[in-house]
């Protein structure tokens, strides 16, 4: 949150700006799937412009396979820290496909918005080739992932929107400029300055641009009451320009990113997925 702060007093070029937003881990993974006893393959696919990415496959460990879950993850680290998000899916059935944006990891290149979001497209196309040929697709983000993954979804292609069974999104700010404001109005040496994001910062990919667009598959939006890194009036805002589709949790006593802990929540998750068809139905 800083670093923005640093952005904004020196007015620096807005691609300056959006690459403060990303927090890449770089180099070696800390650690690697089978030390938590999960089967996984190492994934490597590029992106639309080439840059050459990588992630985790995480096989279903029962059969039949329920579905395929792709994972966006937060703007920080890489995908040995993200994992312990999803690490519980393949054990309920659903394989996991959990990747990172250029810069992060093992992939290459260098994080900018426009570049991230050519990785989410390539990452979709990639977890539906991983996925059974008749399976479906359940796309969960969380912070900023849960803003790639909304602008993924919305501008998907006709025939790979259609495999998608359901979107979560998890602690995700609908406004790019409207966070970087809460946090100079945060500081009070910055208060005055809260003008700045809406000269220096493009909303094109906000999530606010793209949860009207995902109209025909479940969302739901879920936000921790004691999320202090975005505040859960983001996805309260998110809920009034969703569809009819779209459906909010505000668990209490929760903190950023962290709804999916415990394994009530975990259950609750899943009977959610359960309850909800393919087609884009509620049952």
């Amino acid at each position: 949150m800083l670093a923005w702060l640093g952005c904004f007093f020196l007015t620096l070029p807005l691609t300056a700006c959006q690459a403060l937003f990303f927090f890449p881990e770089e180099g070696p993974l800390r650690m690697t799937p089978d030390r938590i006893d999960l089967t996984y393959e190492d994934v490597f696919f590029e992106s639309d412009d080439r840059t050459l990415l990588h992630g985790w496959f995480l096989p279903a460990m029962t059969s039949p396979t329920k579905d395929m879950v792709l994972f966006f993850h937060g703007n920080a680290e890489n995908v040995s820290t993200h994992i312990g998000n999803v690490h519980w899916l393949p054990k309920e059935g659903h394989s996991v496909m959990i990747f990172d944006y250029r810069g992060y990891g093992r992939s290459s290149g260098a994080p900018d918005l426009a570049g991230v979001h050519q990785d989410g497209a390539a990452a979709l196309r990639q977890a539906l080739a991983l996925a059974p040929p008749e399976g479906s697709l359940w796309v969960f983000g969380q912070s900023l992932g849960g803003s790639i993954a909304a602008y993924t979804v919305a501008h998907a292609p006709p025939d790979i929107k259609k495999r998608i069974h359901a979107v979560v999104l998890e602690g995700t700010f609908s406004s790019y400029r409207v966070i970087a404001q809460e946090k100079m109005a945060d500081l009070w040496f910055a208060w005055s300055f809260q003008w700045l994001p809406n000269l220096t910062l493009s909303d094109h990919y906000a999530a606010k641009t793209s949860v009207p667009l995902i109209t025909d598959i479940p969302l739901l939006l879920v936000h921790g009451c004691a999320d202090t890194t975005i505040p859960c009036e983001h996805s309260k805002r998110l809920l009034t320009l969703a569809g009819s589709l779209g459906e909010l949790w505000l668990p209490e006593n929760v903190e950023h990113t962290q709804a999916f802990r415990t394994p009530e929540k975990q259950k609750q998750l899943l009977k959610w997925l359960e309850n909800t068809t393919p087609s884009g139905q509620k049952k």
